[in-house]
């Protein structure tokens, strides 16, 4: 199934006027009003702080921001995709919406990084722009409320069967736990 969106003039028109050479901020937030469609629900010309009050506890949305930086002293822009994924959708609905996500990048080209968003409070200017830094190695900001990122690896080791797991904090270094079984 293909994602699709209900205005995509409007879209194209709110790209054209609010990504220009010389602007230097400016946001476009996209909702979905049906289980594969979307809709430019909201742009405007400020900040990503005009636009963290648009997103929904129970939604993902997806947005593009430009964020006016500085490079070896020079002034230019980053525009950032943003995946957000409010705390109150559940992990069927992610998982169908997980499926769109490309597509909706697409939707939102160009862009030079991708930040996933799970808690709007620690979403500002100051955080979009180093998480979205080509140099981090965290394009997350605060990991789901109730859930914890892991990371598994298996192992074949004779007669015993090693699983490493590492409970992932996006704001520290991994803590590492070893589980062993007998097989």
């Amino acid at each position: 199934m293909s994602l699709k969106i209900d205005n995509q003039d409007e879209l194209r028109e709110a790209q054209s006027s609010l990504f220009t050479t010389t602007s230097t901020s400016g946001w476009i937030l996209l909702n979905y009003v049906g289980p594969s469609t979307v809709h430019m629900a909201s742009c405007g010309e400020g900040d990503v702080a005009d636009m963290t009050s648009l997103l929904e506890a129970d939604q993902v949305q997806y947005a593009v921001v430009r964020l006016a930086v500085q490079q070896g002293g020079v002034s230019d822009t980053r525009d950032v995709f943003v995946r957000w994924i409010g705390a109150g959708v559940g992990s069927v609905e992610k998982n169908k919406k997980e499926g769109f996500h490309k597509q909706a990048k697409a939707l939102l080209q160009p862009h030079q990084a991708e930040v996933m968003v799970y808690n709007k409070e620690k979403l500002t200017k100051e955080t979009l722009m180093e998480r979205s830094d080509p140099q981090s190695k965290n394009n997350t900001i605060d990991v789901p409320l109730g859930s914890q990122a892991l990371e598994v690896k298996f192992l074949r080791l004779p007669k015993v069967q090693a699983m490493t797991v590492a409970e992932v904090n996006p704001n520290s270094e991994p803590e590492r736990t070893v589980v062993n079984a007998v097989v």
